[in-house]
């Protein structure tokens, strides 16, 4: 739930030109706070996601795409990072968080879009 809302909040449709985030603290700083969530204990691994650099923008003939991590990128992010040692186990969770945090960003592109977790009060 954190990834997906922390994706919303990063996305940045066209007509607002910022990031959600940015947006919130701007025009409605007493609510920002509100919208952020805690990631809990797996914390460290969505770090680990972001280090990698969480998805990729691609140029098409039909426009940009966002897409997550391939796994040569991921091998080449753990071979620049010396990170070697990382198990398989985590390498696949840092894959599978990277699709997913793609898979928000693109649809959270929509202004429409709403946040995956609200605020009691906005409900």
């Amino acid at each position: 739930m954190s990834l997906r809302q922390w994706a919303w909040l990063n996305s940045a449709p066209s007509e607002m030109g910022c990031s959600r985030r940015e947006w919130l603290q701007r025009y409605a700083p007493e609510r920002a706070d509100a919208y952020e969530v805690d990631a809990g204990p797996l914390r460290w691994l969505v770090d680990l996601m972001h280090d990698a650099g969480p998805v990729i923008r691609e140029h098409t003939m039909a426009g940009t795409r966002v897409r997550g991590l391939r796994w040569v990128e991921i091998a080449a992010w753990i071979e620049g990072a010396g990170m070697q040692d990382l198990r398989p186990f985590w390498r696949r969770q840092v894959k599978a968080l990277s699709a997913h945090y793609a898979e928000q960003i693109e649809a959270s592109s929509a202004i429409e879009c709403q946040p995956p977790y609200q605020p009691e009060d906005d409900k």
